[in-house]
C-alpha cells in the first residue's frame, strides 16, 4: 500500500483551486481539501498562482482551451464524466504536471439531487416519495454506484500522491449491480413496502428507452490498482446515508 497522500509545495501555505466542480461533488471535495492547510479558492483568479488545479469539465473544448493556458507550475486534475471522448494519451502531453480522472455515471450519497433523470437519482427519488420502483427494460442492466466520498477519496489522491503526474485515472466502483438486485435492495432500506414495476414500453423514464449497460473493459481498472483505490463503502450503508440526509 502507499503512504498517505502529502502535499507538495515550497510556499507557506499552499493555494488549491478548484473550478467548475457540480454542485455534488464542490461541497465534499472542498470540505476534503480545508483539513489539509490548504488556502482554497473556487473561482478564478488571476492574481493568484496556484499549487493545485482541479477542473471539472464535461466539454472535450474547454477542457483543451483550459489547458492552454493554465500555468506550468502548478499541479493539474481535469476530472470528466465517463461519456466524454478524450484523446487521454495526447492531452497529457500538453501540461508537465497533469493528471486526468474519469468520474463514475452512478455517483451517489447524501445531499444528492433526486429532481435529476437518471437512473439511479430516479429510483432513490422513488424511495424517498414511497413511489413504485419502476424499472425499465428486464432489469438486467448492470449500474456501478459509486460513493461520494470514495470519489472524493480517489480525487484527492491522485492529486497529492507522488507518480500521478501523467497518468489517467477512472475513479468507477468495479462491483457492478443489476437494476433490478438494486431495486430490491432499496426496497430493504426502505421505511415501507414498496412495489417493484416493470414497465413494458418506452414511456418509464420520460419515454427514453430501456437503458442498456456499460461497456467497460478490464484496462480501466488498471489505474485503480496504479492509485492504490479502491471503494470502502459498503453499497448497502451508503445507500441507507443517502436516504437519510
Amino acid at each position: 500500500m502507499s503512504s498517505a497522500p502529502t502535499i507538495e509545495s515550497l510556499s507557506h501555505l499552499p493555494i488549491a483551486q478548484v473550478l467548475h466542480a457540480q454542485k455534488f461533488v464542490g461541497p465534499y471535495l472542498s470540505q476534503a481539501l480545508q483539513t489539509k492547510n490548504l488556502h482554497l479558492v473556487t473561482q478564478t483568479d488571476s492574481s493568484l498562482s496556484p499549487d493545485y488545479i482541479f477542473y471539472f469539465s464535461d466539454a472535450p473544448a474547454d477542457i483543451h482551451r483550459f489547458l492552454t493556458s493554465a500555468p506550468t507550475s502548478a499541479k493539474i486534475l481535469v476530472a470528466y464524466p465517463l461519456d466524454v471522448s478524450l484523446d487521454e494519451d495526447k492531452l497529457l502531453s500538453t501540461h508537465v504536471n497533469l493528471r486526468l480522472v474519469t468520474l463514475p455515471p452512478h455517483l451517489y450519497g447524501p445531499k444528492l439531487n433526486l429532481h435529476k433523470s437518471k437512473l439511479l437519482d430516479q429510483l432513490l427519488a422513488a424511495v424517498r416519495d414511497d413511489q413504485p420502483l419502476r424499472i425499465s427494460g428486464d432489469g438486467l442492466t448492470q449500474i456501478y454506484p459509486t460513493f461520494i466520498a470514495d470519489v472524493i477519496a480517489g480525487l484527492t489522491t491522485a492529486m497529492f500522491s507522488a507518480g500521478t503526474a501523467g497518468k489517467h485515472f477512472v475513479l468507477i466502483n468495479p462491483q457492478p449491480i443489476s437494476l433490478l438486485d438494486f431495486a430490491y435492495l432499496l426496497r430493504s432500506l426502505a421505511p415501507g413496502h414498496q412495489l417493484i414495476e416493470f414497465e413494458e414500453s418506452r414511456r418509464a423514464f420520460s419515454e427514453s428507452p430501456p437503458p442498456s449497460s456499460l461497456s467497460l473493459s478490464e484496462n480501466l481498472f488498471e489505474s485503480q490498482r496504479q492509485l492504490h483505490w479502491q471503494p470502502q463503502t459498503d453499497l448497502a450503508a451508503g445507500l441507507q446515508q443517502t436516504l437519510t440526509s
